[in-house]
């Protein structure tokens, strides 16, 4: 038996799928519906969407199956999301190498005829497929692969449709609802196991100034420009950039280190700068923006809590525009803020749960 590899963006895969609750057995009647009407439409026994996550496969919508999960070791849609046509189809796994053996052939539920669809999210992430299922061997015929198609490019739409409620609709990038969220979810996860996490707040400078002068037109068009830079300079797997209100900015660092930061930091304001948006009111005389981050590495500092990081970076953006602006500055977390820390377990806001 073959065991499905890890997606190159497994990260951002996990990332969208959480954020979504994609793995969970929360309702959402519009997945259903399309199951619904894909086992409907074809000559199937099983019908799924199925989520790939880290460890399993989850069956979020199912028809003609009981079971709810199995591990990602033995998934086909494991395969799947890794298939460069976006779609696999085994007409006979019994005698498919990758498969003959698997416990998923061998056993219940004896999976003969396998045809999955990836979904994708963002165009290139696949998070899952559509996929259907028979007991024997068996041709998918033109019909059945065209309804198997139309489910998989109506599964994506309701998904871009989740998407869109947790982006800005200005800049594209996610919106502050959808950065709280997942800023509290990679803190809990540094906290649980210990590992490094940056919280970067960043601000354009003087852009009350710029609206005056050049009107609110070009001030949004200078957001979207800045929006592009941020959104093409913080992308490494797991890192997050969302526009946080007005002209803030914010951003999250799993797994950093001071230096990363700081590079980060430094190659953002290099870039605004590099845009040349041309700014009266500036010392610059181009717009730029300033930046502060709090970085926690142990498992002490983590336990302030989210919040806190949150005020400390906030505190290093305000000392690093009170600095002279076009400038970044990185703090840690002072002792005193855990001078109590005896490990003991506590909420985000740095009170115990």
């Amino acid at each position: 038996m073959l065991k499905p590899a890890l997606h190159p963006k497994e990260a951002q895969r996990q990332r969208i799928i959480e954020s979504l609750r994609l793995n969970d057995d929360s309702l959402d009647e519009s997945f259903d519906a399309i199951i619904t009407l894909l086992a409907a439409a074809v000559d199937m026994p099983i019908a799924l969407f199925t989520v790939v996550e880290k460890d399993r496969q989850f069956f979020k919508v199912r028809v003609g199956l009981d079971e709810s999960e199995t591990p990602r070791d033995v998934s086909f849609c494991g395969h799947a999301i890794l298939d460069e046509n976006a779609l696999l189809v085994v007409n006979n796994a019994a005698v498919d190498e990758r498969f003959s053996d698997n416990p998923l052939v061998i056993g219940p539920p004896k999976v003969m005829f396998y045809a999955g669809a990836t979904v994708q999210a963002n165009g290139d992430i696949p998070l899952g497929t559509v996929c259907l299922i028979d007991h024997e061997p068996r041709v998918l015929s033109d019909v059945e692969l065209k309804h198997l198609q139309n489910a998989r490019h109506l599964m994506e739409e309701a998904i871009e449709l989740r998407m869109q409620l947790r982006r800005d609709h200005l800049t594209g990038l996610y919106n502050r609802r959808y950065f709280d969220e997942q800023y509290e979810q990679e803190w809990r996860r540094a906290k649980r196991k210990v590992s490094p996490l940056a919280v970067i707040m960043i601000d354009v400078d003087n852009f009350k100034q710029f609206n005056d002068r050049y009107g609110h037109q070009a001030g949004d068009d200078a957001l979207c420009d800045i929006g592009e830079v941020l959104r093409n300079s913080v992308n490494r797997g797991g890192d997050l950039i969302a526009r946080y209100g007005g002209e803030e900015f914010a951003a999250v660092l799993p797994d950093a280190t001071a230096e990363g930061v700081e590079e980060v930091i430094n190659t953002l304001i290099g870039r605004i700068a590099g845009l040349k948006i041309p700014h009266q009111d500036s010392a610059a005389g181009v717009l730029t923006i300033s930046a502060g981050a709090c970085l926690a590495g142990t498992a002490a500092e983590l336990s302030i809590g989210a919040h806190a990081m949150l005020d400390i970076a906030d505190e290093a953006l305000y000392a690093a525009k009170d600095g002279g602006r076009n400038a970044g500055k990185v703090a840690g977390v002072p002792p005193a803020l855990y001078a109590g820390f005896r490990g003991e377990r506590r909420g985000v806001s740095g009170r115990e749960d």
